[in-house]
């Protein structure tokens, strides 16, 4: 009897009757399937519509891929992106920075068509996510041409909220905090969202170990008698401090057809202590090893040095989002905002110079996307235009004094094509983007085309082929065409290139995914990731024995790569086991030129016990080349342990992390070129021994009715500081 009740699901579960969008009601028995386990004596029709709303937890379409989180997933996650974690979605990698995609490449974050950030959402309760949707190229324009989207659906309320406080602390030789407090309220048409949050950090040890050879070619300027100096920076002590609080209020007025979004934030940030002090020896070949013996070269006698820094910053932002349904299905929607930032550092290097460089900033950033589109039965068409303008007056005191203005001024105008089928979706579109520079003397103006291919067959509701391509310009940010001259210590200076060149990229990938049952995922990929004339920094000599560091347009950079996301559930699905391998290969070009290949496996476990959890990860770290690399770069593997318990209103986990490692060296990064090379190791917590401790309590009232939306927190503004 059982056997033929198993074999009746399935049949049921293939029948087109099946292949509907999930609902309400099968996440509501979901959930119920999720908390006790099927007897043997249920009745025949209470077991036939288990089975078939297991097979929907992870279903395909055309356009998308839905999955519907479970009550144990989400009351282990403390927050939305770790939600995404805990369920495991193929083609998603989570970091504590946000979601990316398997190559890297960023992935927006949308709370029922609202656009928000991984800080924005940190507030966002778990429990309230009734659905993920994976999207590539998605057609509605809320998304705002976003090419990798996840929209978290979200319960609604007819009226009410919650409030959730939250609360994430590391310790173990470093002290971390994150604190807030997030609160919602409803009322019929209407949203409110008040986000307060502050970010604490205060450790000491920070900071970087450098050996460095300096080859000047021409100490004398007449091409003889070249020098070479071995510098080594050794990081003896530190102290790093910082507050980050910031303020967010939202309201949304929202209805079938209208959607008006309004969002005003303040971001404050204070480091009174960014401060190290070390050794620093020399080797000198070829030339003098003091003043004494040159007094026209520099210092080499062994010394102590320290840098000390403070900064603040404050940022104010307006952010707007209008959605309107039109007749005839045409759609309108408008994205302005507006936000200003007044960033103030005061730094001073000594050694056997003293350098103090002192700098304020004034920034304004403009973002607008104006976007209109018109559905007709499986097609759509859109037009848009997008345009940014990034202006910024530094101010620089100290042993460099000057004043420069920077000026970057974007517009595009796009148009997109979009075909929609059972099985097929399809989508092309192309921007062509004007990008002027202005710096203190100096003009630049330059195209940025893009070209985005995106389509998808789904076989059926479990598997799907995907390719897409984007062809893409890459723009300067302000430190690059930066043009002052600032010295960094006693043998180099840098400053940006006016000059620089905007480049180009072109990402291609191909995927497949396979969902034969809720107890198996497979995802497969293969991506290549090309990046051309590409911008890196080089070296020339500035004075007899010192450098210059800037930036030009050299080389290029290629990466290709096979992987796979592979998840399978056991034991009732309370032990859930990933694995992520992977073959890369990375190839520079230029003055850096180089290549690499890795073979990679990370692996991650959970297990669910009652309302208690269990979870571990490892990642086996990567020397690897990257888009931006002057050469070989190199991370160490990381591990961690975690136990945790949570119900519909506390979230409660410890973790023990790289708890075997006492190195604070995080990172290491090699560079070799003709006048300079490196070996440097940057030092911090991050991938040392600690513990985290994450707790959260969330209340309800007021009346749930389906799903909602929810608030953007501040962030401060890019800056062309360096």
């Amino acid at each position: 009897m059982k056997t033929f009740l198993l074999a009746a699901a399935l049949i049921c579960a293939a029948s087109p009757s099946h292949a509907q969008t999930l609902t309400a009601d099968s996440v509501a028995v979901s959930t119920t399937a999720d908390s006790t386990a099927a007897k043997a004596d249920t009745l025949a029709t209470q077991h036939l519509q288990e089975v078939v709303v297991e097979a929907d937890n992870a279903k395909v379409s055309a356009t998308k891929t839905s999955f519907l989180p479970t009550t144990k997933q989400r009351n282990s996650a403390n927050g939305i992106v770790a939600l995404l974690e805990s369920m495991a979605i193929p083609g998603l990698r989570t970091t504590d920075d946000g979601v990316t995609t398997v190559s890297g490449e960023s992935v927006a974050l949308f709370i029922d068509f609202q656009p928000a950030t991984s800080e924005d959402i940190k507030g966002l309760n778990p429990r309230d996510v009734k659905r993920v949707e994976v999207l590539e190229s998605p057609d509605d324009p809320r998304f705002r041409g976003e090419r990798h989207v996840v929209n978290y659906v979200m319960q609604k309320y007819e009226y009410g909220g919650y409030t959730r406080l939250y609360s994430n602390e590391r310790f173990g030789g470093q002290f971390l905090s994150g604190n807030g407090l997030y609160s919602k309220f409803t009322y019929k048409k209407m949203n409110f969202d008040l986000s307060l949050h502050n970010d604490h950090y205060d450790y000491n040890h920070r900071g970087s170990n450098v050996t460095e050879t300096y080859n000047f070619p021409s100490p004398t300027g007449e091409g003889q008698g070249g020098a070479s100096i071995l510098r080594n920076q050794r990081t003896t002590s530190s102290s790093f401090l910082r507050n980050s609080p910031s303020v967010s209020l939202r309201a949304l007025y929202s209805t079938e057809k209208v959607q008006l979004s309004h969002i005003l934030s303040f971001a404050y940030s204070s480091t009174p202590h960014n401060d190290t002090q070390g050794e620093l020896s020399y080797v000198m070949s070829n030339g003098p090893y003091t003043s004494a013996q040159n007094p026209g070269g520099p210092n080499l006698a062994p010394s102590s040095f320290s840098q000390t820094e403070d900064s603040k910053s404050l940022t104010p932002s307006l952010s707007l989002d209008y959605f309107f349904t039109l007749p005839k299905g045409w759609s309108l929607s408008l994205s302005p905002s507006l936000s200003y930032t007044n960033s103030r550092i005061n730094r001073l290097y000594n050694s056997s110079v003293a350098i103090a460089n002192d700098m304020e900033e004034d920034t304004w950033n403009f973002n607008g996307t104006l976007q209109v589109q018109k559905k007709f039965g499986k097609h759509s068409i859109n037009a848009r235009v997008f345009g940014s303008h990034y202006g910024s007056e530094l101010t620089y005191n100290g042993d460099t004094k000057s004043i420069g203005r920077i000026d970057q001024t974007f517009i595009g105008p796009g148009i997109g094509y979009n075909f929609t089928s059972q099985k097929f979706y399809g989508s092309l579109s192309t921007i062509v983007c004007y990008e002027d520079n202005r710096t203190t003397g100096e003009h630049t103006h330059s195209w940025l085309p893009t070209l985005i291919l995106s389509t998808r067959y789904a076989f059926d509701k479990k598997h799907s082929l995907e390719l897409g391509i984007n062809a893409y310009g890459i723009s300067n940010n302000g430190s690059m065409v930066n043009p002052n001259v600032v010295r960094e210590n006693e043998l180099m200076y840098y400053c940006g290139n006016p000059k620089l060149k905007s480049n180009q990229g072109l990402y291609s990938q191909l995927s497949y995914s396979w969902f034969p049952s809720n107890n198996f995922r497979l995802s497969a990929y293969a991506y290549y990731n090309g990046v051309f004339n590409r911008k890196t920094e080089i070296f020339s000599q500035y004075d007899d024995y010192s450098l210059l560091r800037t930036y030009a347009n050299d080389g290029n950079y290629h990466s290709i790569s096979l992987g796979a996301n592979i998840s399978l559930y056991l034991l009732n699905r309370k032990l859930q086991l990933r694995a992520y391998p992977s073959l890369c290969y990375d190839r520079l070009t230029g003055i850096y030129a180089g290549e690499k290949t890795n073979i990679n496996c990370n692996l991650a476990a959970t297990y669910y016990l009652g309302n208690f959890f269990f979870k571990g990860s490892y990642d086996p770290g990567m020397k690897e080349y990257t888009k931006m690399s002057n050469g070989l770069s190199a991370r160490p593997s990381t591990y961690s342990l975690q136990a945790g318990w949570g119900n519909s209103h506390w979230n409660i986990s410890l973790s023990a992390n790289n708890f075997f490692r006492r190195s604070y060296v995080q990172h290491e990064a090699w560079t070799s070129s003709a006048l300079y090379e490196s070996y440097k190791q940057t030092l911090g917590v991050q991938t040392r021994q600690h513990f985290r401790l994450s707790v959260s309590y969330t209340f309800s009232y007021g009346k749930k009715v389906q799903a909602n939306d929810e608030i953007n927190r501040a962030s401060t503004s890019a800056s062309a500081i360096k």
